[in-house]
């Protein structure tokens, strides 16, 4: 994954949505590269490719991404939050 630009996870989430076009999430999330972001921002990326597998109703990659997310970012209280709901869906 590479980065095309210096644009954060945030922010790009805010453009696609300015522009309607948040359908293109996980290709754009694509270009980045997680281990090249800053915290913050390697929590936005974690937290928003977990998102996009679940948006298009992908259970199984939606957890693999929040699992693989709080291996990376394990103070995150958002992640560990979707990784639970995953779990319970998992029963």
């Amino acid at each position: 994954m590479k980065r095309a630009s210096n644009e954060s996870p945030d922010e790009l989430v805010d453009r696609l949505q300015e522009e309607g076009r948040l359908d293109e999430l996980e290709t754009e999330l694509q270009r980045y590269d997680p281990e090249k972001l800053d915290p913050q921002q390697k929590e936005s990326f974690y937290r928003y490719w977990g998102i996009a597998a679940f948006q298009r109703c992908d259970r199984p990659t939606a957890y693999e991404r929040f699992k693989e997310g709080s291996n990376a970012c394990p103070e995150s209280a958002e992640i560990r939050f979707s990784l639970g709901q995953e779990h319970e869906h998992r029963r």
